[in-house]
């Protein structure tokens, strides 16, 4: 099927350059509604002669006159095989639209935001500056001139700094994209249809990228994977410190100061606290919780399972990783709920080799649960990691083999099984967060960062066996 590629970033995030690159990958015209506008100014068909006589007015264009402008433009031949947009849509009702347009022209729709964190946009835009003669682009942190100020080929030239990139001006104008950007990105994320692509490499390390067609899923470099590696053994071990120390009258909190502790004593921060608003360092999730509950002062007791979810953020890399734990004297069905789960983790890392498909995925955890007389969570699902904690590809834990984006080497996922004993029906509560089963039966999850290489699947979060035994031994 022939594809619409939204394309969304802040200014400063490389926008640009990734469109050229999906232009030159998949072939596909890059369509900006600043240029179909002023395309449109030079002609005098109906459709150019409504829209001339709203501005003459000095009123805005309404979304659904855009709308048809864009039809207007997309319906071209260059568009036949899809198109990626930029600078549309602006607002969440122009996005309900345009999946109207998308279903008219038969098209999949895809929204791709190329993620940079605040601090680097603003330095990729106050440290430009530009030759005057030539219109050489430098940049005063990633990119200076070989002498203050002056071009390297005009060295009579002062380089100009323009006014738009001033501190004070780049803060505004990222203040304001930000403001209004809030409601489109949470359309996107709640229609599922939103990827973040990483925007914080160069435009020589993005076209080396592994780019699906239907997700932009980052490939990762050895460098990376040894990042990520330490990641993964730091929350492994926070994990491991934390089940040896769980235990009846403890509460969920005490787990998440302690937690919060020893990634902070190792130069890390929690990738939770913070995270779209998320209050704690950790997710504490007991009984019916499924994911993502609060930590209180709640008394773990004899016969809880506590489902512990925690990540770290250091050296700019994530690890993600989760266990659940019976706590004292446990009931059998629920030490074989806690079990089988396990299990449908280690089956779903097996299927991590190059060449097979996220669909097999799924289905090894799916078929094994559902086999003991599980139910699978739908509305949760595993997901990519790197540098942010959620990346392409979304990993369900259901599926059929064969099925979805081949697996590469140097792919990174966080895979993580949530398996209700009773229905898969989930609900939230009113925190915003905590997901427990509708039916009030327990809920395990067990969670690894796992790393696709040569010689197959690295659990990056697995503690190394010796320091393991240390662990234990002096818990």
């Amino acid at each position: 099927m022939s594809k619409i590629i939204v394309l969304m970033g802040a200014p400063g995030a490389g926008k640009g350059t990734q469109a050229r690159l999906l232009q030159e990958r998949l072939s596909l015209p890059q369509i900006s509604t600043g240029d179909i506008f002023r395309a449109l100014a030079q002609t005098h068909t109906p459709l150019a002669e409504e829209v001339r006589a709203i501005q003459l007015a000095g009123h805005l264009i309404p979304d659904d006159l855009v709308i048809r402008v864009v039809e207007n433009r997309t319906s071209q031949d260059d568009c036949r095989n899809g198109y990626v947009l930029d600078g549309f849509p602006r607002t969440a009702a122009q996005a309900g639209m345009l999946e109207s347009l998308a279903e008219r022209q038969h098209k999949k729709l895809s929204t791709i935001l190329i993620d940079v964190p605040q601090d680097l946009l603003e330095k990729r835009m106050t440290g430009r500056r530009s030759c005057p003669v030539c219109g050489e682009i430098y940049n005063m942190y990633f990119k200076p001139p070989r002498r203050d100020c002056k071009c390297d080929a005009h060295p009579e030239a002062d380089l100009i700094h323009r006014a738009d990139d001033t501190e004070e001006n780049v803060r505004v104008r990222l203040e304001t994209y930000n403001r209004e950007t809030a409601p489109l990105l949470e359309y996107y994320n709640r229609t599922g249809r939103l990827h973040r692509v990483d925007g914080t490499r160069d435009a020589d390390r993005k076209r080396r990228q592994r780019i699906n067609c239907h997700f932009m899923i980052i490939g990762k470099s050895q460098k990376e994977i040894e990042k990520m590696r330490s990641a993964g053994q730091l929350v492994g071990r926070v994990l491991l410190e934390l089940r040896a120390m769980v235990e009846p009258g403890m509460t969920t909190m005490e787990a998440n100061n302690a937690a919060e502790q020893m990634i902070r004593d190792a130069g890390a921060y929690p990738t939770f606290k913070g995270y779209n608003g998320f209050p704690y360092s950790i997710c504490a999730s007991v009984n019916e919780q499924v994911v993502h509950g609060f930590p209180s002062s709640y008394e773990l007791k004899d016969g809880d399972i506590f489902s512990i979810d925690v990540g770290a953020t250091l050296e700019g890399f994530v690890g993600d990783t989760a266990t659940t734990v019976a706590i004292g004297k446990v009931s059998d069905d629920r030490l074989k709920l806690v079990r089988i789960t396990e299990e449908c983790l280690h089956l779903a890392i097996e299927q991590c080799h190059a060449g097979n498909h996220l669909g097999d995925i799924g289905f090894a955890v799916q078929s094994h649960a559902e086999a003991e007389g599980y139910s699978v969570v739908r509305d949760y699902v595993g997901h990519g990691i790197g540098r942010r904690m959620h990346e392409d590809p979304q990993i369900p834990n259901y599926g059929k083999p064969g099925k979805g984006p081949k697996i590469k080497k140097g792919y990174v996922f966080a895979l993580e099984p949530m398996i209700n004993l009773g229905s898969l029906h989930t609900k939230t509560l009113k925190d915003g967060w905590t997901v427990v089963t509708v039916d009030g039966q327990p809920s395990a999850h067990f969670e690894h960062t796992v790393a696709v290489t040569e010689e197959g699947p690295e659990v990056l979060t697995l503690v190394r066996t010796a320091v393991r035994e240390k662990l234990v031994s002096a818990a």
